[in-house]
């Protein structure tokens, strides 16, 4: 064996370079076109840098589609992926929170961005499309397309805009007040309209009234005079404003929907370890979401207020939908965090 592996190593030495017949056609490069090639090499693999330098707005332009669209197509994608696993049987309840997100959130951009896109598909359109959605981001593109700053703008308009339905929806609680029944007859013991003075003096003196007294009047926030069927179309058209959804017709089913999928979001936070385990983001968005301005306030007072919202939900576990959503008024009406941003 040993001669044999000598021998084989002379003959691969006594083999020159140019000794195949291919060779002039698939040589090293050599001289002025290595040169060029290192330096093309180089200039690839910085070319954001060079781009970013020399051309910071057709950057800018490049920067925003390329990201943008990758980003709402793995969106997309999840989305897609997570719908045929619902469809095949899979339990809402495996899903993760950011998978509850993604299936939440996705719908709404796509709808957003579908015209934007399908318009610029049409030949040389998307030279007057593209600028367009640049120069109107919040209105013609989704948020994966956007700026930190842009998207703190646009989260500062669209919390204001909530905030302002406080008061009105408040008031109309307070005018039913005098149609809500002493007692029950499954809660005999209990003075409902008493109660619910209390809750509302509190709220009326700067205060917020504990989860206990608010779990303690769910019943007439299940029939009359506060159950989402006996609202009237001003209050519940309020109502639909504040949480962000649309006020057309077919209200109530909108606010059942939207208050169902709210409960499955506070039961994947629960799951998570509760609202501790979220993210600085994470958390500012489900303050945000739940009817709080988490502009200003710490960690610590997001984490106490949503552990208040996830307190409540679990206890209702989807049987009351509309003390659910009338909690923004009663967790959050004298948060100084939304105060601030409606009259400052």
């Amino acid at each position: 064996m040993s001669l044999f592996r000598l021998s084989v190593r002379r003959f691969c030495k006594s083999i020159k370079p140019d000794a195949s017949p291919d060779s002039k056609y698939v040589q090293p490069v050599k001289g002025f076109r290595k040169l060029i090639a290192e330096y093309l090499t180089k200039f690839v693999g910085s070319y954001e840098d060079v781009l970013s330098k020399r051309f910071p707005k057709a950057f800018e332009v490049y920067q925003v589609f390329t990201v943008g669209t990758r980003a709402l197509y793995t969106d997309t994608v999840e989305y897609l992926r997570i719908s045929r696993e619902l469809s095949y049987g899979k339990d809402v309840r495996s899903l993760s929170y950011q998978e509850l997100l993604v299936y939440y959130q996705t719908p709404k951009d796509l709808l957003k961005v579908a015209p934007t896109l399908l318009v610029s598909a049409a030949p040389f359109a998307n030279y007057v499309v593209f600028p367009l959605a640049l120069y109107f981001p919040k209105q013609l593109l989704s948020q994966h397309f956007w700026s930190k700053e842009i998207r703190f703008n646009y989260q500062l308009e669209k919390t204001k805009k909530r905030l302002k339905h406080n008061r009105p929806i408040f008031r109309y609680l307070q005018f039913k007040l005098s149609s809500i029944p002493k007692q029950l007859s499954n809660s005999p013991d209990i003075d409902f309209k008493e109660q619910c003075k209390l809750i509302y003096d509190k709220l009326g003196s700067g205060t917020h009234p504990t989860v206990e007294e608010l779990l303690k009047v769910s019943p007439v926030f299940d029939q009359q005079p506060y159950g989402l069927l006996h609202l009237s179309k001003s209050h519940l058209s309020h109502l639909c404003k504040m949480h962000g959804i649309t006020s057309l017709p077919r209200k109530v089913p909108r606010l059942v929907n939207y208050c169902g999928l709210v409960h499955e979001l506070d039961l994947a936070i629960l799951r998570l370890g509760g609202s501790a385990k979220l993210s600085d983001n994470d958390l500012k968005l489900a303050a945000n979401m739940r009817g709080l301005n988490p502009f200003g306030c710490s960690r610590e007072e997001l984490t106490n207020w949503l552990d208040n919202w996830l307190y409540i939900s679990k206890a209702l576990n989807g049987t009351c939908p509309s003390l659910l959503l009338h909690c923004p008024i009663f967790l959050g009406y004298n948060q100084p965090s939304n105060w601030k941003l409606i009259y400052k």
